[in-house]
């Protein structure tokens, strides 16, 4: 199909979109995020983006966990896999799970590269079947660090948005990843930091990508001109509207979407390289005025129902500034107002150089529909790393994991997917 341009204006935003090519329709069961082999339970994905491959240094990994068995490592040098290991590819860094073809197993897309923008980055897409994640099938597509996974068109099967290589738009695939749009506001950075939720609660996922580092104002020198400002932007994509809002901190790096408050709408948490994480509480169609302040931020941020009362909860990892000691992790409740007190988990025996709490992922792996707490400590073990698994329903018969390979590993650098600050 030959490909047109198409320009759609909406909430003062332009927003390209390139059509491509319609796939057949979408089968009726898709799988649950996670879940790779269909048997009804999310399986745990663990990232080592410095593990040796062959003789290949830094070439990267990710470990795949289905219950209490042994972990399977995939490489690219996974049979099926295309491409191979490279010096530092750091394949695993970050990645995000949907059922992108429809088939009722979850799939898998795993980025590699350094994120500089160079030609040997991308994302290699793993796809799910009775036996898990194997290299069958896979292929790679273009893009950065940054992606987010959701149904946005509601068609039954998983969307991926990529922070494009220009830096300044976001490439969505969709129709079982075979149709392309892209995305532009006409900011430098827009997309790169991105999530899915249901912000609108009518049901379905919506797409929501920061733009940070926006700068208004002058330098404030000796002709009195107005002093530099630094903030970001949130902008959601909600079926066709379009909607966004400018927010104080511009570092943004983190962001995730959950209903924290229990209303059916998703709240939009978001944190960087300052002081503070914040909650925006979804309206609707708009965000309150105000958003809740957690005067902490964080190294990894997660969301997910481990409490089980029907709301999802924060998991805020916290490493001090240029230092890998000292690591915890916050809870956070949610609650009807956005969150509740903060509960503090560290390691019995700190300050080690473990880097505990790099990495954080709120996912529900024992099957009793709780969300489990999974910790990275990936300069553990003299950096060869460790992940630290605390069940909700029983946090006392917590266990720690560790990689197969040995050698500096980073294994547990990312457990959400997440890009760790």
């Amino acid at each position: 199909m030959r490909r047109s341009l198409v320009l759609v204006m909406a909430a003062g935003l332009m927003v390209s979109v390139v059509p491509g090519q319609m796939a057949e329709a979408a089968p009726r069961k898709p799988a649950k995020r996670w879940d790779f082999n269909g048997d009804g339970r999310a399986d745990l994905v663990v990232g080592a983006p410095s593990v040796k491959v062959g003789g290949t240094r830094g070439a990267g990994g990710v470990y795949v966990y289905r219950g209490t068995g042994k972990p399977v490592l995939i490489t690219r040098a996974t049979p099926g896999v295309p491409g191979g290991p490279g010096f530092t590819q750091e394949f695993g860094k970050s990645f995000v799970s949907h059922d992108f073809n429809g088939d009722g197993y979850a799939d898998l897309a795993v980025t590699f590269g350094n994120g500089s923008g160079g030609s040997a980055e991308g994302i290699v897409l793993l796809f799910g079947s009775k036996k898990g994640l194997t290299g069958k099938g896979s292929r790679v597509l273009p893009g950065t660090l940054a992606m987010a996974a959701g149904d946005f068109d509601h068609d039954g099967r998983g969307d991926l948005a990529v922070y494009a290589k220009s830096g300044s738009a976001v490439t969505l695939y969709s129709k079982g990843l075979t149709s392309t749009r892209e995305l532009r506001t006409g900011k430098r950075g827009f997309g790169y930091a991105l999530a899915a939720g249901d912000v609108s609660g009518d049901g379905v996922d919506d797409l929501i990508a920061a733009t940070p580092d926006i700068w208004t104002g002058e330098d404030g020198g000796s002709d009195g001109g107005p002093p530099r400002i630094q903030h970001a932007q949130l902008t959601v994509f909600s079926g066709t509207r379009i909607w966004h809002k400018t927010i104080g901190d511009g570092s943004i790096r983190h962001i995730a979407a959950a209903d924290l408050t229990g209303d059916g709408k998703a709240e939009v948490v978001y944190n960087g390289y300052f002081a503070n994480t914040f909650v925006q509480i979804s309206k609707g169609g708009r965000f309150a005025p105000k958003p809740v302040v957690i005067k902490r931020t964080g190294t990894d941020l997660t969301l997910g129902d481990a409490t089980g009362d029907g709301r999802a909860d924060l998991a805020l990892g916290y490493l001090p500034v240029n230092t890998d000691r000292g690591g915890r992790v916050y809870f956070y409740p949610g609650t009807k107002k956005g969150v509740g007190k903060a509960r503090v988990i560290r390691r019995p025996g700190q300050p080690r150089s473990d880097a505990f709490g790099r990495s954080v992922h709120l996912i529900n792996i024992t099957g009793d529909r709780r969300a489990d707490l999974v910790i990275g400590l990936p300069r553990d073990r003299k950096g060869n790393g460790s992940v630290l698994v605390l069940p909700a329903a029983k946090p006392t018969s917590s266990r720690f994991l560790h990689p197969t390979a040995s050698g500096f590993a980073l294994y547990g650098e990312s457990v959400s997917g997440h890009l760790p600050v």
